[in-house]
């Protein structure tokens, strides 16, 4: 007689199996799959339940009804009955010799089905009791695992005589109702029936006790395998029946077959995340797949690999290396769609204001709760100031997370990670460990850093225009008082959505140098005096130069991570003022000699043109300086423009001979100071010039 043991559930993990032939040691490495803690509460026997625990926290209960099916031993080592090996399972659960991990056992009694007959060789009991697996909360897909389906006994008679029995199980009903069994990969002498609606042996005559070696009398193996139960339900009833075949009646044996005793238990699968191993670095995030997603798919992670009992998994067996893109196929796949990639764009300058994320959800049947944790100081870790939690109610669609950016956050790549769970077992304190519901998301995130220009206006009526630029490029056009850029991040990729400015320094090792500048818009025609501040984050005064002018030099920091974190350095603001000046701008016009009043036709002088600003007043920087001479009246050579301390003509001389503009501006015009243009002139000596 062959007793095989249920299995509790394995749920996906980060650890694995070397398993080299069938009783082999498993040796622990990145698991998978989650089995049920050892020990059981409950009682044995005709009618009566057991619990198992699963790391998680999650239960399995097995209940038997009917005097015909018993629980034996609700802790019994998995290699108990059958000879498992961990091959022939989906996982590839510890069930060889030596291993301590533990299930149901089982045994019908086999007086309960008889051949009807002396002659009859076949007989098939369909219900002999009912066994239940139900669990604490809704698992999708969870996997039953059979070892040992299958007794024998003989008679030694000549030829001897053969009775085999075997135990069917068939699904009489799920919460929810429909459903149904798929036979996974390994499987020994074990199949589905009635299009997935119950499992029996493939070869019945005559099977032994054995899913490993063939022992005679017997002819066939007995039954080990896994089952997947499709559908995420919260508990499957089979109704058990056994059924036999003999190769002749004995009085010995009479018509009853014998017991059969076999193990049971469940695995279900599990997602974990996809960030650095840092981030999971005393215990890896994992849910039990319950129908409860973020987006609108979840996929179990590493199925074929079995995960340690109490012991806890890390890192994710998904981990990207430390810096690396994580999202979408980059990562463990396109489940993750809780969130739109690239995410909503983080930046220095919300240092103190909200961000906020609207991960999407589905397939929830109960209240529960979601929760979001960003790495805002590029620590490797999430820690529980970087979280927030929402309450969602049971079937929403929707939530929003909403944080606080806070003073420790720096520039440069990080990572978001996304938990929901039904009930109210999340908390900011858990990005990390296992829970039994829900799903993990992870996602890149790139934190930029900003610079910001801002336009006053002094008097704030002022008719100026300027446009504001950063790094050389005009962010705003023709701006007024109040007028602003806005934040603008700088960044050296568009892994994670286009930087406003591309520029070539990767501030997580590298300070980044930009100009922030104003430029007056050519309808702009009033003189101005401007001057600026620039401060970071936190107000510190962080510009270069005099504070006059319209143009500054800017470094942003290179980043600093942890407690050191410099996000607020990494944030700057310049504003430009522009006051009306107030100089006093003087022209006068004097003739060679000054004492000339008449002027011969044909002959030629020179005259001089002063364009003086009076001492006190505001620098009469930009001012231009136009004259026109009369009719009969030409330039005889160009004219010449000098200036001294401090002022500056736009040009040195210009205009053509024969021509009759003098045209140029004072680059420079300091308070007192003056421009002097000499203006050499030839009178037509045709009369009617004039």
């Amino acid at each position: 007689m062959a007793i095989s043991t249920p299995f509790s559930r394995l749920a996906c993990g980060v650890a694995g199996l070397a398993l080299a032939a069938a009783g082999a040691a498993w040796s622990p490495s990145v698991h998978a799959a989650q089995l049920n803690n050892p020990g059981a509460t409950g009682t044995s026997g005709f009618n009566s339940s057991s619990t198992r625990t699963y790391s998680s926290g999650l239960t399995a209960t097995y209940a038997v009804t009917g005097s015909n099916l018993q629980i034996i031993n609700n802790n019994a080592a998995l290699s108990t009955i059958g000879q498992p090996a961990p091959t022939m399972f989906t996982p590839n659960i510890p069930a060889s010799t030596g291993t301590t991990d533990t299930g149901i056992q089982l045994q019908t009694v086999g007086a309960s089905c008889n051949f009807p007959t002396n002659a009859a060789t076949v007989v098939t009991c369909a219900n002999i009791g009912t066994l239940t697996i139900s669990f604490s909360r809704p698992v999708t897909n969870p996997i039953v695992h059979f070892m040992g389906l299958g007794s024998v006994s003989t008679v030694a008679t000549t030829p001897p005589t053969i009775t085999a029995a075997r135990v069917t199980h068939t699904i009489a009903s799920s919460l929810p109702a429909g459903a149904t069994m798929t036979l996974l990969a390994g499987a020994v002498n074990l199949q589905t029936v009635g299009g997935g609606s119950g499992e029996d042996l493939v070869n019945t005559v005559y099977n032994g006790t054995s899913c490993q070696t063939v022992i005679a009398p017997s002819t066939q193996l007995a039954g080990c395998g896994s089952l997947r139960i499709n559908g995420t339900i919260t508990s499957v009833t089979l109704t058990v029946g056994m059924a036999g075949t003999r190769n002749a009646f004995i009085t010995q044996n009479g018509n009853a077959l014998g017991n059969d005793g076999y193990m049971i238990t469940t695995t279900v699968d599990e997602d974990f995340g996809d960030a650095p191993a840092s981030y999971d670095a005393s215990a890896a995030a994992s849910h039990i797949l319950d129908g409860l997603r973020l987006g609108a798919t979840v996929d179990a992670d590493n199925t074929n690999v079995f995960n340690p009992q109490a012991a806890a998994i890390t890192p994710s067996p998904n981990a990207v290396a430390a810096g690396a893109d994580n999202n979408g196929a980059a990562g463990d796949g396109a489940d993750e769609n809780g969130l739109t990639t690239p995410l909503a764009t983080l930046h220095t300058g919300l240092i103190g204001t909200a961000y906020t994320l609207t991960p999407t959800l589905s397939g929830g049947t109960a209240a529960g709760r979601v929760c979001g944790w960003i790495d805002f100081n590029r620590n490797g870790v999430f820690d529980t100031a970087e979280g927030i939690c929402s309450n969602v109610l049971a079937g929403a669609t929707s939530t929003n997370l909403t944080w606080t950016v806070p003073i420790a956050t720096t520039a440069g790549r990080s990572y978001v990670r996304l938990r929901a769970t039904q009930g109210t077992q999340l908390s900011e304190s858990t990005p990390t460990g296992r829970f039994d519901s829900g799903e993990v998301e992870d996602y890149m995130i790139e934190i930029k850093p900003t610079v910001r220009v801002i336009k006053n206006l002094n008097p704030t009526s002022a008719t100026g225009r300027f446009d504001l630029r950063i790094g050389g490029t005009a962010f705003a056009l023709a701006q007024g008082h109040t007028g602003t850029t806005g934040f603008r991040t700088l960044y050296h990729n568009s892994a994670s959505g286009a930087p406003d400015l591309t520029v070539a320094q990767d501030i997580t090792t590298t300070a980044i140098n930009t100009t922030a500048s104003e430029v007056p818009t050519p309808a702009t025609t009033a003189l101005y005096v401007s001057t600026y501040a620039c401060v970071d984050g936190s107000g510190a005064s962080v510009q270069t130069g005099t504070g006059t002018g319209t143009s500054v030099n800017l470094t942003l920091p290179f980043s600093e991570t942890g407690a050191a974190a410099n996000g607020r350095a990494q944030a700057i603001t310049c504003t430009f003022t522009n006051r009306v000046a107030a100089s006093a701008l003087s022209i006068t016009k004097a003739d060679n000699p000054a004492t000339r009043t008449s002027y011969t036709p044909g002959g030629s002088t020179t005259y001089t043109i002063s364009a003086c600003n009076a001492a006190g007043a505001d620098p009469a920087n930009g001012a231009t300086i136009t004259d026109t001479l009369p009719p009969g009246a030409t330039l005889s050579a160009p004219w010449t423009c000098t200036a001294s301390g401090g002022a500056a003509c736009s040009a040195g001389s210009g205009g053509a001979v024969g021509g009759n503009l003098i045209s140029l501006s004072a680059t420079a015009l300091p308070a007192g100071q003056c421009l002097t243009i000499s203006v050499p002139v030839a009178f037509s000596s045709n009369p009617a010039d004039y």
